[in-house]
């Protein structure tokens, strides 16, 4: 039998070096914290489950991003990628509201060197203002289609009171975003057709994923996480895990032909039913928004963006793409969303040719940054600079017709 004083020693012994492992590892935590601090390194959760548009920016979130480019990205307070502004619009102020995707987001540069930073700026000196402000309001989210947008105009949009709603459309995905069938997300909304009518789809709502990111457990995780860049350190590493899991490279074999001929049938006629009813419904997503923008007295403009196959950098290897896929350009989506915008009488700015004439005239490179690939990716600063020297006049003439 073992002796009792012998047994509360070894007691003891436990919890002192438990509390000493404790204390350790809670020191290397905190120095932990700091040093990734220091340095800039983070993960936070930018975005949230959202009711209306599936997805959403999370309010405050704030971190620096390197994945692509070099951005401290910040979320005011009403989920928005722009600084703070008012519900009440100031006194002899224009407001310009754009909708977009990642374009628009751009957690690839900071927040000053984006288009429509650019946009308010440049704005100014544009003599249609006859002495008034102009106020620039971004509501762009990465991912989004014309379905969402919608659903931020409903959400978000129309209680700034904007005279101006700007789309930005990004021509390379978002008639792909607005299809399910295409797109396969099934945690969003999506505009339908039933009975030859287009309707709004929310049954993402009644999923097992929506409910399970809106339970109390994981808000406080998303907190939590977002408070400490060691849980994002992380939380991050277990995800590029679990995604090096599921996408085998069998699966990347897999998809590779699917991407290519997902990325051929954009550039023209569709050829396939899910193609057609993909376009149909972005074009009649449009038609709503441009509708609703006249009941409410705001003039609604369409732009759109480019995607880096339309300004690679190297004239000879997009035209050796161009004849690989059997297509001769690559702006058949401009031109049909020109056809709409005539048809539906609103303005249009298409903004890839103009853009590629500047690459192959000046040799420079608007798409992807230094720590990706040049060419690819997203606009980068100079990038977003001249897409905004080319859309200050044309937001300029809109202008001119807000008495």
């Amino acid at each position: 039998m073992l002796d009792t004083s012998f047994t509360l020693s070894l007691v003891r012994n436990v919890y002192y070096n438990f509390f000493l492992l404790l204390c350790a590892l809670v020191g290397c935590a905190v120095v932990l914290e700091v040093l990734l601090r220091l340095l800039g390194i983070g993960f936070p959760y930018f975005s949230r489950v959202d009711p209306d548009m599936g997805f959403s920016l999370r309010p405050f979130a704030s971190g620096e991003q390197h994945q692509e480019g070099h951005a401290f990205i910040r979320i005011n307070s009403d989920g928005l990628r722009d600084r703070e502004h008012t519900l009440d619009k100031p006194r002899d102020t224009i407001r310009i509201a754009v909708l977009g995707d990642s374009y628009a987001e751009a957690r690839q540069v900071d927040r000053e060197e984006t288009f429509w930073s650019h946009l308010e700026r440049d704005l100014a000196s544009c003599d249609a203002l006859a002495g008034r402000s102009v106020e620039v309001l971004n509501f762009g989210v990465s991912g989004y289609g014309t379905t969402q947008e919608y659903q931020m105009l409903q959400s978000k949009v129309w209680k700034y009171d904007p005279d101006i709603v700007l789309l930005a459309f990004t021509t390379g995905n978002d008639v792909r975003n607005n299809s399910l069938a295409l797109e396969g997300n099934t945690q969003k909304p999506y505009h339908v057709y039933r009975d030859g009518a287009l309707i709004l789809d929310l049954s993402f709502r009644e999923r097992d994923f929506f409910r399970f990111q809106q339970s109390p457990f994981v808000k406080t995780a998303h907190v939590v996480i977002n408070h400490s860049r060691v849980l994002q350190v992380i939380n991050r590493a277990y995800s590029v895990w679990k995604g090096r899991n599921v996408l085998t490279a069998r699966s990347v074999q897999q998809m590779r032909p699917l991407e290519q001929q997902m990325e051929n049938a954009v550039y023209g006629e569709p050829e396939t039913e899910e193609w057609r009813e993909a376009w149909e419904i972005t074009e009649d997503v449009l038609r709503l928004i441009a509708s609703e923008a006249r009941v409410r007295d705001a003039q609604f403009l369409l732009m759109t963006l480019s995607n880096p196959l339309q300004l690679f950098p190297e004239k000879s290897v997009r035209e050796a793409v161009l004849r690989e896929r059997g297509i001769p350009d690559f702006f058949y989506p401009e031109r049909r969303l020109q056809r709409l915008a005539e048809g539906e009488n609103f303005p249009i700015l298409t903004l890839a040719p103009k853009l590629q004439r500047m690459v192959d005239e000046e040799d420079i490179v608007l798409h992807g940054f230094d720590n990706t690939n040049f060419g690819k990716g997203h606009w980068n600063e100079e990038g977003h600079r001249r897409a905004a020297e080319l859309m200050v006049p044309f937001v300029c003439e809109a202008l001119g017709t807000i008495q």
